[in-house]
């Protein structure tokens, strides 16, 4: 059985997600190159997923397959940018709350210790209540270290993640 008021929610929030990506794409002078446009691709594949998930009444946590960039003719450098090789989607009434929606085997967010369906509450101190997913996006794409502030059921972890260059 479909959730309507899910399904309702997600809709409005992919709408969200589709007009951002395209008032990126018209204003990107680099294109392929504009880090937030790329963010703002991946959060929308994120929307849309959990969007068709839900009208077909699959559960959540359905795998969907992989998929594996290489330089072309549009892309001719790759993806110059650290992973911290986790998905999250953005969930509540303000789109603020961050939870971890998958992990890559032996990429830094699992062995950082990170787990499926912990909910990210701060990085570095900060409340991520203060950011956006598609800021939280950016900041996992460089070689940094970040203390995050992690709940998982009714603990709250302190876990140290460093995103590297996957590929």
């Amino acid at each position: 059985m479909v959730n309507k008021d899910i399904l309702l929610d997600l809709y409005r929030h992919m709408e969200w997600a589709d007009a951002e990506v395209w008032t990126a794409v018209l204003a990107a002078e680099n294109g392929p190159g504009d880090t937030k446009l790329r963010g703002l691709l991946y959060h929308l594949h994120m929307v849309q997923r959990a969007f068709l998930r839900t009208w077909r009444g699959e559960p959540r946590d359905t795998p969907y397959p992989r998929i594996i960039f290489e330089p072309n003719s549009i892309f001719p450098d790759g993806f110059e940018r650290a992973f911290g090789g986790l998905a999250m989607v953005a969930e509540g009434k303000d789109y603020r709350t961050f939870r971890i929606t998958d992990l890559l085997d032996n990429a830094p967010g699992a062995e950082a210790g990170l787990q499926k369906n912990d909910i990210i509450t701060a990085i570095d101190g900060k409340p991520v209540a203060e950011l956006t997913l598609t800021k939280v996006i950016e900041l996992f794409e460089r070689p940094v270290t970040y203390k995050l502030t992690v709940r998982r059921g009714e603990q709250t972890l302190q876990v140290t993640l460093t995103p590297r260059k996957m590929v």
